[in-house]
């Protein structure tokens, strides 16, 4: 997506209402935050904390977990961080835990900690400790999978 159509885009994501975002602008709000470079990604990470905030974010989060696997790889620190933040709000229960390993995003967390910026990586950290609080049955389920398949 051009530079130019990026700052379009985004002055139009940015007048939409947190349901909107997470509603019928998602795919629109998905793109930004893929093709977003260093200059974009304040505005992006602003726009994607509104539209998953609160419990209905939180519930949106559940049906995108390949919106936070996008983000947690992208290439500006800001965005992975933000991803990561976001993330971590689904390692609160042993299910949301189970979700996010069914998806392969608990492999992104881990090579998150790794992360060359360490705000990025501390994102992981936290994140990791709060699967772990959640219960280890999940997490367990995980390192078991990856030993059987070595």
């Amino acid at each position: 997506m051009p530079i130019d159509a990026i700052d379009d885009v985004l002055a139009v994501l940015s007048v939409e209402t947190p349901e909107a975002l997470r509603g019928e602008r998602l795919p629109l709000l998905f793109q930004c935050a893929t093709a977003c470079g260093e200059e974009h990604a304040p505005q992006v990470v602003i726009l994607v904390e509104r539209a998953f905030a609160g419990e209905a974010g939180l519930a949106a989060l559940r049906q995108q977990p390949a919106f936070l696997g996008q983000g947690v790889a992208h290439a500006d620190p800001n965005v992975r961080a933000a991803s990561l933040s976001q993330l971590r709000r689904l390692c609160g229960s042993a299910d949301d835990v189970t979700l996010l390993r069914e998806h392969a995003l608990l492999a992104l967390v881990g090579a998150a900690v790794g992360d060359a910026e360490l705000f990025v990586a501390r994102h992981a950290m936290q994140a990791l400790v709060t699967c772990a609080a959640s219960g280890v049955a999940p997490l367990r389920a995980s390192s078991r999978r990856r030993r059987r398949s070595r």
